[in-house]
């Protein structure tokens, strides 16, 4: 796949303060990647060096192959950006919202009726914003900034103030964007479990430094030992059984609600062990399974518990 964003060796100054310290990361067209860390981190500023609004103390970004501060014209060509809040006309309908930046783009009615559909605003498009739901008018942002059928789309804090109902609405958009019209999404968000269920890749960025940044399933499974979960006829027994192999900070608990859950940190090539040892001793096995961590989980161990506020 096609590099869309690479950001190389970011520094950003302000007097003799240090913001960013050599930040680097990529995006590929499809590709959804969740900027996050504590505030203060430098995200907001990484955003807006990507986007030509401050200046690149040392670095570079390239957009679709052009440098921002070298050809920034061909460079923002393909952008759409939201930080902060959509800009919007109240008093105008959502569709006369759409219109006046269409204009600016030389944009035919054809796309602004297919990027209605696409954000799916069909029904309201020509009340008033005024009248629109923060969800809506969210929506109705991301229609302005992908009229002009950009290939990268950068989000600053999309769901923020979002209820539960619209988060998923945007969420389902995101991913329709990045599948069908195979743009990469750089989204920055707080909302940890919400970009656990979407995005592709993550970046973690602390103190202006980026310290990880990978596949999301690559980051919740990166240590040699995992959490096995075994649901079992007896967990009790196999407790007893296995803690005779096992060091005792193996055994991570049971579930003896039902007495059918034990939970052991041990590695893969362990597990077949464990299951023979299950078998000779009569205790069933009805399914074993590694305990995913989420990037909530894997942010904290990142951060050394840096809090999200």
């Amino acid at each position: 796949m096609e590099t869309i964003l690479k950001c190389e060796d970011l520094y950003k100054k302000f007097g003799k303060k240090e913001i960013l310290k050599d930040v680097s990361l990529e995006i590929k067209e499809g590709d959804i990647l969740g900027f996050i860390g504590p505030n203060g981190a430098g995200k907001t500023t990484t955003i807006k060096l990507i986007l030509g609004l401050q200046s690149i103390t040392s670095g570079k970004v390239t957009i679709n192959g052009f440098d921002i501060e070298k050809d920034f014209t061909n460079a923002i060509k393909k952008v759409g950006a939201i930080v902060e809040n959509p800009d919007m006309y109240m008093y105008l309908s959502g569709y006369q919202n759409l219109k006046l930046v269409a204009n600016l783009y030389n944009i035919g009615i054809e796309r602004i009726d297919e990027v209605v559909k696409l954000v799916k605003l069909e029904k309201r498009i020509n009340d008033k914003v005024s009248k629109y739901s923060l969800g809506m008018r969210q929506r109705l942002g991301i229609a302005q900034a992908i009229l002009h059928k950009p290939n990268l789309l950068i989000l600053d804090e999309p769901t923020n103030g979002l209820d539960p109902e619209g988060i998923k609405e945007m969420r389902e958009l995101l991913v329709r964007l990045a599948k069908e019209e195979k743009m990469a999404i750089l989204i920055s968000s707080h909302n940890l479990a919400e970009l656990d269920s979407f995005c592709t890749k993550v970046c973690i960025i602390k103190n202006g430094e980026v310290i990880e940044t990978s596949e999301i399933s690559k980051i919740k499974h990166d240590n040699d030992n995992e959490s096995e979960i075994f649901e079992i006829d007896n967990a009790e027994k196999a407790e007893k059984i296995l803690s005779n192999d096992l060091k005792n900070n193996k055994i991570l608990g049971l579930e003896l609600k039902n007495n059918r859950i034990l939970k052991i940190n041990i590695s893969k090539e362990e597990v077949p062990y464990i299951i023979s040892k299950l078998v000779e001793n009569d205790i069933k096995i009805y399914e074993v399974k590694q305990e995913e961590k989420t990037l909530e989980d894997a942010f904290f161990e990142k951060t050394g518990g840096n809090v999200i506020e």
